[in-house]
């Protein structure tokens, strides 16, 4: 079969709920980052950093008003705008 042929299946992505929430995200070596949350879903958020982001790969967490504490992955960076992938199975107690 030739690539040319090939249409690949939509991967359709749940309706994001615009935000611009300040938050403090500690990133993997426990210091505090100062963001805005743009955007968030039930599988993740994008958000802007006051200064430099975290990096790629990198494991964060947040503190969540009502005591749970979410951490995920960050997937993206451009420039200080990034990305992060909740564990959902991380809706601990904080």
């Amino acid at each position: 079969m030739k690539s040319a042929g090939f249409k690949p299946t939509p991967i359709f992505r749940e309706r994001r709920r615009p935000q611009l929430v300040k938050f403090e995200l500690r990133n993997a070596r426990d210091e505090v980052l100062d963001i805005i949350v743009r955007d968030v879903s039930s599988r993740g958020f994008s958000a802007a950093a006051k200064g430099a982001p975290p990096t790629v790969n990198e494991v964060v967490s947040m503190a969540m008003p009502d005591g749970r504490l979410l951490w995920g992955m960050v997937r993206w960076v451009e420039d200080n705008l990034f990305g992060v992938e909740f564990d959902t199975t991380s809706a601990g107690p904080a």
